[in-house]
């Protein structure tokens, strides 16, 4: 910032504007010696506790704005004669100001004062074309492992509950790893390859920020899988899931009521989302479908237990441990 605002302005002019004649002189002892009261500005301004928070508010930021800038949609980083360039003009500004000897210097810096040069016209082309190939293969790539699974579990008749069960704990599995990859990779990338441990906290805090959306996807994963097993146990032989199931008859042969607390809970995951996948409506649709099949297919059989279920009071099923009566 101190080059540049140097670079770009004359400051020994300006003193010599400023000076009586028989001072002028002295102009430009005084601009070498302003140029380290810049320097020395430019120290104080970063140490400041609010232009630090700006500061770490702007990196927070910047992954979104990249995205933004591949996507051609931000003009906070632009192109500018054939070059993507990043405008530091505000803080330079912002320098001038401090150092007090140049006046109105918002009028005296040219345009292209600040701007620093990241990539080519030709890197941003490529960078934004393989962006909006991923933007694609992101958005459906997904879809390929659920009609796998799916067409495992259709092609298995009478081992359908076995073959779902297989497919839980494979995902639980891919879910664990990769949070527990994550975990390794970061520890190995911050004390490894990070020198200075002044530095190793920042390092630790960038890492989070790239691999969140990672995190996320192991989180969901792993939170399907345990549902899915929930479902398998509901739904299986066992004599804990057969009473769970007789416990909860009541409920869920009254459709209305079965559909309004599924309901509830997609909405609670939908206002609450946990994750970067539950705040996707197009992934939320696809598991509110896919989860609404297995509970009535869950209710189906439920039903069947108990025959007359729906004529139960609804409290019957609270009683019954307490009673010993069998449905």
């Amino acid at each position: 910032m101190v080059d540049r605002l140097f670079t770009n302005v004359d400051v020994a002019a300006e003193l010599e504007s400023s000076l009586p004649p028989d001072l002028q002189p002295l102009a430009a002892p005084l601009a070498g010696l302003s140029r380290q009261v810049a320097d020395n500005a430019a120290q104080r301004l970063l140490d400041r506790p609010r232009i630090q928070e700006i500061w770490v508010e702007s990196l927070a930021r910047t992954q979104e704005q990249l995205v933004r800038l591949l996507d051609g949609d931000t003009t906070v980083v632009r192109e500018t004669d054939g070059a993507v360039v990043l405008d530091l003009q505000p803080l330079i500004i912002q320098l001038g100001d401090e150092v007090a000897v140049i006046g109105r210097l918002a009028t005296q810096l040219p345009e292209d004062a600040g701007l620093i040069e990241i990539m080519d016209a030709d890197d941003l082309s490529l960078a934004q074309d393989l962006t909006h190939l991923l933007d694609i293969v992101g958005l459906w790539l997904w879809v390929v492992p659920i009609l796998l699974f799916a067409i495992a579990i259709a092609i298995v008749p009478g081992r359908r509950r076995e073959e779902l069960r297989a497919v839980a704990l494979a995902a639980l599995f891919v879910g664990i790893l990769i949070l527990l990859l994550r975990g390794l990779a970061g520890r190995y990338f911050v004390e490894h390859l990070v020198q200075y441990d002044s530095v190793r906290p920042a390092a630790q805090d960038a890492w989070n920020i790239i691999t969140s959306l990672l995190a996320d996807g192991g989180r969901t994963i792993v939170g399907i899988s345990l549902l899915l097993l929930l479902g398998v146990w509901l739904a299986g032989p066992s004599r804990s899931g057969t009473a769970s199931r007789r416990f909860a008859a009541p409920f869920l042969a009254r459709g209305w009521l079965a559909y309004s607390i599924f309901a509830a809970l997609i909405l609670l995951v939908l206002w609450w989302g946990p994750t970067a996948q539950t705040r996707r409506p197009l992934q939320m649709l696809v598991a509110a479908i896919i989860f609404a099949v297995a509970f009535e297919a869950l209710r189906r059989e439920a039903v069947r237990d108990v025959p007359g279920a729906a004529q139960k009071p609804l409290g019957e099923g609270f009683r019954l441990p307490f009673t010993g009566k069998k449905n």
